[in-house]
């Protein structure tokens, strides 16, 4: 899994924004069991 690094890196970037993948669950399974 990823540490809480890896979580920030995760945020996805798109359309010129940062948006944090989390607050829009979109994230991955191997992300989760975080």
């Amino acid at each position: 899994g990823f540490r809480e690094e890896g979580i920030r890196r995760a945020s996805g970037y798109w359309k010129g924004d940062f948006h944090d993948l989390k607050c829009f669950g979109l994230i991955k399974p191997e992300f989760i069991e975080i």
